[in-house]
């Protein structure tokens, strides 16, 4: 049986995000109906996006079905900003939908 789950990691490296990681399936409807699924898709795509077109936050990523990568290559304020809402809004989903979604933080506290 497929893990019935999304799990989000938030990785910090001392307080600055380094990157995101986001991995699985929730199994709360159909392909193609599921409002979680495609939630967190479009938030995590979005994000992505954002950092390097409109912020020129330079990145290193992976996309394969069920999984994203998003590493940042150079932290900023600006990039906290933008990566801390994702993990907000997705938090949120995540208390809505605690079978579907997990998110996680992993802190490092040396480079």
């Amino acid at each position: 049986m497929p893990n019935r789950m999304i799990r989000a990691l938030f990785e910090k490296q001392l307080s600055h995000y380094s990157g995101y990681q986001v991995k699985g399936h929730a199994y709360q409807n159909s392909y193609g109906k599921d409002i979680i699924c495609s939630a967190v898709s479009v938030l995590v795509l979005f994000v992505a996006n954002h950092l390097e077109e409109d912020l020129h936050v330079p990145l290193h990523g992976k996309v394969d079905a069920g999984f994203f990568e998003c590493r940042i290559e150079s932290p900023s304020l600006e990039s906290d900003r933008v990566v801390g809402r994702l993990e907000e809004t997705l938090r949120t989903i995540a208390k809505q939908h605690p079978k579907n979604l997990k998110v996680e933080v992993k802190v490092w506290h040396s480079k």
